[in-house]
This record gives structure tokens, C-alpha cells and sequence, in this order.
């Protein structure tokens, strides 16, 4: 029976590289010098060798940087402990949502203000608005013969001027503006401590408001944005126009008083609006004709100029006419303008017909007002005077009254607009503006900033999520980086045995650059330091590809 033929052993790549492995040590300089042993010429103990040094380096690496982060941490704190003692170190983003809910909760508590109280602020701030225009109608309306005139023309003028839509626009405009300025005095209110009114607080931390501490004004820039952006947006609704132009027709058609207590009431009005006219009418002829009295002109060293001189004469005179003739028409005659032109001349004052009538239009207005004083005085108990005789009717005064009851109306519609619409139109407009600006880090760095803020953001940062001295980049992926170079090193392993030895070499060397390369990419920028020549000191330089 033949003899069957001898087996040739079947040699695996992994047995051909180890084969080859070892005749290339063999004839290496390094063993038959007899500096190395067998045992250390051996692509696994290069591996180990190689591996052991790297994480050797890598631990050293991130020890110094712990030892650097907790020394930079303690600086921080103790910085932070001498300049803001007791403060919360809340970082831009706590701020942030902070001051939303603050502003948020400032929005909603415009609501809170008691009725009679947000009547009287739109109260102040419609006459403030409406009383030019009233004066002026008040003033036309007097110059007729008889209360009938008076009435005919006073009602005209305001049917006009209410069914033009103007009366109830400018209402619109002062409950929008009163609306703001409600809303800017609570959000700045906190700065005195306390918070500014109904719903206060402010922010109780270090960052913002605090109760009008020194941290108050980082959160400045988000609250004028806020105020900015809800103000450009912000449009009273059409219906509500209308529906305050038909309260205030409805409001003028109402002529009769009712009550002697309302005549006391318009009297009152009266005498106190005119009151606040006379005293801005003063002022108004003493800037034109400039400083006179003994204490401007020798203590304060204040005196008149050329053109102030002549204004000056020309009251002097223009107020004998009003002096003779307390009745006198608004318009000055052309005889009389001639007449203080002669008599000037004569007093060496070259004066103008602009001067004059300038001098004029100043010295009625204060003559008219302080007449039209004057009789709402005279008509205290008119109410019941005017029932029995015409003479004693006060015209004056049902104009007044009427305008009273517009502004009443008004106010009292547009309190109700604000607080059942326009406040809640206006806390969704807010809703959307600040949650625009959460989205963007950089309107968030230029709206809350300053010193406190950058130290907390510094603290932040320097705090790892799980509680050590470590960054929270470096705390949270050391276990996932260091899991995953193992993994690699483990698929390195396989690959050299597939293939040829002095290529095997060159791509070992190749693939630990690589390595490195990647874990500093994925440690974030933040590299571990990890010296090249340490780490190829027995392969040589870094290879290139």
C-alpha cells in the first residue's frame, strides 16, 4: 500500500507575520549586539511597551490639568467671595431666565392696579394732551356777545374735532403711552429697593435687580430691549379706536348738568386747570420780556437783550387797552397796533408789528385766563342761580363740565381696553421678544453684561457637571475617550498580523499619529499636552504620509 504524503504544515497570515517577525529581529543589529534580549524583540512587547507610555502620559496630562483648573477655581472663588460677599453665582443663561420671569410677572401685575388709580394716571395724562386744543376752542367760544353764541360755537368746535377721529387717536396714543410708562416705572421701581410697585421683588440674586442693588443695571440692556421692541411692535386695535370715538360723541351730546354736586365738581376742574394754565402763561410773558427784578439782574447777573427790551415796553402799553376795556376782543385793532408803534417811537424802542402782536397773543392769554378765573369763582353757586334768570347762566362752566365728562368716559374705556386687551396683546408680544433673544447667545452677552456676570460664567465653566476641579468637557468624555483609544489600539493589533512586516512597522508608526491626532480633536481643542518626542522616542520623528 503507498505510502501516503507527508503533511506540510499550513501556516496562517498571523503565523507568516510572526515568522517574519522574528527572522527580522534576528537579524537586527540591536540583538546580535546583544544590547537586546529575544523575548524584547516582539511586536507585542513594542505594542505594551508603547501603550503603557502613552497612558503614562495621558494620566500625567490630566492631572496637571485637574491641579490647574482647581487652582484657577479657588482664584475664582475667593475673588468672587471679597467683591460680590453673599451673591449667587448664576451664569447668563440663569440670569436670563430670571429676568424673563420678572418682566413676565411686572407684565401681568399692570393688571393688579386698582381702577380708581389707573383712571387717575389717564386722567392727568389726557388733560395734559387735550388741553391746548380745549383752551383754544374756550377762548374762540368767549368772544361771542351771549351765553347762546358761546354754546353754538363751543359745541361745534368739539362735535368737530371728536367726529374726526383726532380726539379718539390722541386718547389711544395716552393709554398706550400710560401703558409703558406704567410698565417702565415697575420694571425700573426695584432700583430704589423694593420693587417698584405692586408685584416688586425685583431679582433677589446676584445678576440683576436684587432689590436695586449695585447688581441692578446688568440686566439694564434686556429690559430697554424688551421696552424697545414691545413699544415698535405694539398697535392699538382700530375696534378700540371706534369704540372710544362713539363713548365720546355720546359723552358731548349730554349738555345738561344733572347734580349740583357735578357743578361743584366742573367748577373745581375748572378753577384748577386754569389755574396750571395762569401760572405757565406767567412764565411764558416773563421769558419774553426776560429778567427784571432786582435779583437776576444784580445777583444772578442776568439782563435783558435789545429785542427784550422792546417786548417788554410793548406789554406795558398793550396792557392799559386791556386795562380800559377788560372785555376786549382777542384780536388787536389796527388803530391800536399804530398807536403803540407812535408811542414807542417816541420812548426811543424801534418796535415791529411781529413784536407787538408777538407781545399781545402773550399778555390776552394771561388776561383771558385770569378772567375766566374769575368767573368760575362767581359761578360756586350758579346751579341753582342760572334756574331762575339767563343773566346768571355760566356757560363757562358746562363747557368745562362737558369736557370733564369726556375725559371720565374716556378714561374709564380705555382702563377697560388696557387690562381686558391690550395688556394681554402686550405680555404675548413680550412672550415672543424674549424667546427670540433665548435662541441667540449673542443679543444674550450684549444685553446681560458686566463684571459679575463674566465672573459667574468663569465659575461655571471651571465647575464640572459631576461636582470635581475637572471642566465638564473633560469630566464627562475621559471614561468615552480613553474606552475608545483602547478599542482602537485593540484593532491595530489585528491588522498587523495581515500584513507584511516592514510595512506592518511603518503603519504601527503612522497609525499612533494618527491616534494622537484624534484624541486631541475629540478632547474638544483642549489637548492634553502630550509630548511627540516622547511619544515616537524609540520609533523616531512622526512619519510622513
Amino acid at each position: 500500500m503507498p505510502s501516503s504524503p507527508a503533511k506540510v504544515p499550513v501556516q496562517t497570515p498571523s503565523g507568516v507575520s510572526s515568522t517574519m517577525s522574528r527572522e527580522y529581529f534576528a537579524k537586527s543589529k540591536l540583538f546580535q549586539n546583544g544590547m537586546l534580549r529575544e523575548a524584547q524583540l516582539s511586536t507585542r512587547n513594542m505594542v505594551n511597551a508603547v501603550t503603557e507610555e502613552f497612558w503614562k502620559m495621558v494620566t500625567a496630562s490630566i492631572n496637571d490639568q485637574a491641579l490647574h483648573f482647581k487652582t484657577l477655581r479657588y482664584n475664582l472663588e475667593a475673588e468672587w467671595r471679597n467683591r460680590y460677599p453673599g451673591g449667587r453665582t448664576l451664569d447668563r443663561n440663569d440670569l436670563f431666565e430670571l429676568g424673563k420671569a420678572d418682566i413676565l410677572n411686572h407684565v401681568a401685575s399692570l393688571q393688579v392696579f386698582k381702577p380708581a388709580t389707573w383712571e387717575g394716571v389717564l386722567m392727568d395724562s389726557l388733560w395734559t394732551e387735550v388741553a391746548p386744543h380745549v383752551l383754544e376752542i374756550f377762548i374762540e367760544a368767549a368772544q361771542g356777545q351771549s351765553p347762546g353764541e358761546f354754546n353754538t360755537s363751543a359745541d361745534i368746535q368739539l362735535h368737530k374735532w371728536a367726529d374726526s377721529h383726532q380726539l379718539a387717536e390722541l386718547c389711544a396714543k395716552v393709554g398706550l403711552e400710560t401703558m409703558f410708562a406704567q410698565l417702565h416705572t415697575k420694571l425700573e421701581g426695584e432700583e430704589g429697593g423694593g420693587g417698584g410697585g405692586v408685584g416688586g421683588g425685583g431679582w433677589g440674586v446676584v445678576g440683576v435687580g436684587g432689590g436695586g442693588g449695585k447688581f441692578h443695571s446688568l440686566g439694564q440692556g434686556l429690559r430697554e430691549e424688551v421696552e424697545r421692541l414691545s413699544k415698535q411692535n405694539h398697535r392699538w386695535e382700530s375696534y378700540n379706536v371706534d369704540q372710544l370715538k362713539y363713548v365720546q360723541m355720546s359723552a358731548l351730546d349730554d349738555k345738561d348738568v344733572p347734580s349740583a354736586e357735578q357743578w361743584r365738581d366742573a367748577v373745581t376742574f375748572m378753577t384748577s386747570a386754569l389755574s396750571r394754565q395762569i401760572k405757565e402763561a406767567e412764565d411764558d410773558l416773563q421769558k419774553l420780556a426776560g429778567p427784571t427784578s432786582f435779583y437776576d439782574r444784580w445777583v444772578l447777573w442776568k439782563s435783558q437783550s435789545s429785542t427784550q427790551v422792546v417786548k417788554r415796553a410793548a406789554a406795558e402799553e398793550l396792557s392799559k387797552f386791556l386795562a380800559a376795556e377788560p372785555s376786549h376782543p382777542s384780536k388787536l385793532f389796527t388803530d391800536e397796533l399804530m398807536t403803540v408803534q407812535r408811542v414807542l417811537k417816541t420812548q426811543g424802542h424801534a418796535a415791529s408789528e411781529e413784536d407787538i402782536q408777538e407781545s399781545w397773543r402773550h399778555l390776552y392769554h394771561l388776561h383771558f385766563l385770569k378772567r375766566a378765573e374769575e368767573t368760575a369763582h362767581k359761578c360756586q353757586r350758579g346751579f341753582v342761580l342760572r334756574q331762575h334768570s339767563p343773566e346768571y347762566a355760566c356757560p363757562e362752566v358746562e363747557y368745562f363740565w362737558r369736557v370733564q365728562q369726556v375725559m371720565k368716559s374716556s378714561s374709564h374705556t380705555l382702563r377697560v381696553q388696557i387690562l381686558d386687551r391690550e395688556v394681554r396683546q402686550l405680555e404675548q408680544q413680550i412672550k415672543s421678544i424674549l424667546d427670540s433673544i433665548a435662541v441667540s447667545e449673542e443679543r444674550k452677552k450684549g444685553l446681560i453684561r458686566g463684571d459679575a456676570v463674566d465672573k459667574a460664567e468663569q465659575l461655571s465653566e471651571s465647575w464640572g457637571s459631576s461636582g470635581t476641579y475637572l471642566p465638564s468637557w473633560l469630566n464627562c468624555s475621559l471614561i468615552r475617550q480613553c474606552t475608545l483609544a483602547n478599542n482602537l489600539y485593540s484593532s491595530l493589533k489585528l491588522a498587523w498580523y495581515s500584513v507584511s512586516f516592514p510595512r506592518m512597522c511603518y503603519s504601527w508608526r503612522w497609525y499612533i499619529y494618527n491616534l494622537e491626532r484624534k484624541l486631541r480633536l475629540r478632547l474638544r481643542k483642549r489637548t492634553l499636552q502630550i509630548n511627540d518626542t516622547s511619544l515616537y522616542g524609540t520609533l523616531g520623528s512622526a512619519p510622513n504620509k
